[in-house]
């Protein structure tokens, strides 16, 4: 199996109810990443992607992340942060 390597992203989290998640507009989010990436001259790596950090459900809220990978790393812009994605095998 071929080993990944990590990639830089940009993101927002957030943390929702279950009735806020049936609701919640990803636009907006992935709006504020695309402000991000213009801004600092960022060259998306990839498609937009979600990740859901915990279950969430009647009893538990969660986290979720919006994501877009990008090619080489750049600081966060506001509230839109910079990490790895970890990579994998």
């Amino acid at each position: 199996m071929e080993n990944l390597v990590p990639i830089g992203r940009f993101s927002k989290m957030t943390r929702l109810s279950v009735k806020a998640l049936r609701h919640y507009d990803v636009t907006e989010g992935f709006g504020a990443i695309m402000a991000a990436v213009g801004k600092l001259g960022a060259r998306p790596a990839g498609p937009p992607l979600l990740v859901m950090h915990d279950v969430i459900d009647e009893e538990s809220d969660g986290d979720i992340e919006l994501c877009l990978p990008v090619a080489e790393p750049f600081p966060g812009e506001g509230e839109v942060h910079a990490a790895d994605l970890p990579g994998g095998t």
